[in-house]
């Protein structure tokens, strides 16, 4: 389905070609991509006679936002309108890719003819012995039909064999066929390979020769932030790489172009929400079902999110090769905006328009950070090193997948998740299994007791932690206990070693600053007390 602004611009060229009208191909100069599009700009030589004339502007993107395309002209010119529609009928520019694959068609098919040229000759030869087999009459002698079987055989065995030879080689050289044109169909199937046109009506007193401008927005590009974080020792700052996967599919190939890449998104909305009044209507009340409020309803806070990104990515961190080293970082300035931040490369780039990631390095920094180990033994009875760096939001971060490096070891991979909240960024460096944790139910003074109609159960963990590392560290660690949601259950915490309690959550934390070597014995106790016959989930 043709869209409106598609129809306009294809009546709007046809009109054009009945009059006079002038063809300029556009050079690509510079593009700032966005996270999602990017704004394009292009020259253009023109010659504008005076009064009204048409100008086409070719060799643009194939997908453009009508509003944001903008022409600036030379003096004295004035725009009237610029309309964008496709170019269905394009002159064929083929690149050497291109040509070269049709080239090495031509070359297979040549020789998958001369091979079914022989066959079919091989093939006629054998027909013709088959059906003169007779040869030889009646008065034969007996040495003479000897040689004339030995003859057919040896005849008809050479040409089967050679048949068979070609037959698999015709075979072959159709695979080979096939993969060719397959690869020419991808080449050519690009939707935007039709390429676009942008129709100008212009207006000068008097004739002018010069350059025009032109800027657009085209959704087909993006990029996405990608980083290594690589760490000596816990006593120098964490080195962070900030990369960048930068992809279009807009038709053109982006050639030695001047790049920016922008933390910005000009396609989101820019009116600002506002509240209406919230008004209350009454509706029909529905019995809920029984359900009993389980006592596992609590979540660990804080790092919870954390928590799930570590599984997550040190799960894939296992299967996942170590990366390239990386390459240098490229000449980048970082350019702060009211509502964004650039960064201006100042080597010009060649990104090929088929929608693959090209990786740009532009940052290396060292981000100074506050290290700490952090261990949930409930969920996991591992430590993780986690970096904590305050003031990051002068380092323009973005969200995005990072892989660690600890010293020249690959460590796996962790998120960057720089939109929360809080005014401390944690960055997960992976576990660390010198740290060691674990997490035990005391059988012998944990149990059940029955108290008239009631059940009163006992829980006693024992968390032992040792740091095996040759250096002080300090490790945060973390366990719960369960919080009532009905009356007639009962929860008391009757032991937790010290930590700090928050009664709203159940979550206890524990800060530790732990010698080289040493070992600690945590203990975390609680009862919980409901009517008999009742079954919660978690206990």
């Amino acid at each position: 389905m043709i869209k409106g602004s598609t129809i306009f611009g294809l009546v709007t060229l046809m009109a054009l070609n009945a009059g006079a009208q002038q063809f300029s191909p556009a050079a690509l100069k510079s593009v700032t991509v966005y996270g999602n599009g990017a704004e394009m700009v292009h020259s253009a030589r023109v010659s504008v006679p005076k009064g009204v004339s048409k100008v086409i502007i070719t060799k643009v993107a194939g997908n453009i936002d009508q509003s944001s395309i903008q022409v600036s002209a030379p003096g004295g010119v004035t725009v009237m309108s610029a309309t964008f529609g496709r170019n269905f009928l394009p002159v064929i520019e083929e690149k050497p890719g291109f040509r070269m694959l049709k080239d090495s068609l031509e070359s297979v098919k040549l020789s998958l003819s001369r091979i079914r040229n022989v066959r079919t000759a091989q093939e006629g030869t054998l027909a013709l012995l088959d059906k003169n087999q007779s040869l030889g009459g009646k008065d034969a002698t007996v040495a003479e039909l000897t040689k004339l079987a030995e003859y057919y055989t040896a005849k008809q065995i050479e040409l089967r064999n050679s048949i068979y030879g070609l037959v698999e080689k015709e075979t072959k050289q159709l695979q080979l066929v096939a993969r060719i044109e397959q690869q020419l169909r991808e080449m050519n199937e690009n939707p935007e390979a039709a390429g676009g046109q942008i129709a100008l009506q212009l207006t000068t007193p008097a004739e002018v020769n010069g350059t025009m401008e032109i800027r657009y927005v085209t959704p087909n590009a993006g990029w996405e932030t990608h980083y290594d974080l690589k760490l000596e020792s816990i006593a120098k700052p964490l080195k962070l790489i900030y990369k960048a996967n930068v992809h279009q599919n807009t038709g053109l190939d982006w050639k030695n172009v001047k790049l920016t890449l922008n933390t910005g998104n000009p396609s989101s909305a820019g009116t600002a929400p506002e509240l209406s009044t919230w008004f209350l209507y009454p509706e029909i009340q529905h019995a809920l079902s029984g359900r009993v409020a389980g006592l596992s309803e609590v979540v660990v806070v804080g790092y919870a999110k954390s928590e799930d990104s570590m599984e997550r990515y040190s799960a894939k961190a296992k299967m996942a090769p170590a990366p390239p080293p990386p390459v240098s970082a490229v000449p980048a300035n970082i350019v702060q905006h009211q509502t964004s931040a650039s960064f201006d490369i100042d080597i010009p780039y060649d990104i090929a328009g088929n929608g693959e990631n090209h990786s740009v390095v532009l940052k290396e920094m060292d981000m100074p950070s506050a290290y700490t180990y952090y261990s949930v033994p409930k969920l996991d009875q591992d430590a993780f090193l986690v970096a904590n760096v305050k003031d990051f939001a002068a380092f323009n971060l973005l969200p995005g997948e990072a892989n660690i490096m600890i010293g020249n070891l690959y460590a796996g991979k962790t998120m960057i998740d720089p939109q929360a909240t809080e005014d401390t960024l944690k960055v997960s460096l992976g576990r660390d299994r010198q740290v060691v944790v674990r997490r035990e139910l005391m059988a012998q003074t944990s149990g059940t007791k029955m108290i008239g109609s009631s059940v009163r159960k006992t829980f006693t963990y024992e968390i032992r932690v040792r740091n095996g590392k040759q250096e002080a560290i300090r490790l945060q660690l973390k366990d719960q206990y369960p919080v009532s949601t009905d009356k007639n259950v009962e929860v008391e915490l009757t032991e937790a070693s010290g930590a700090e309690k928050n009664a709203e959550t159940g979550e206890l934390t524990w800060e530790l600053d732990m010698k080289p070597g040493e070992s600690k014995v945590l203990r975390l106790t609680y009862t919980v007390k409901h009517p008999n016959g009742m079954q919660y989930q978690g206990l």
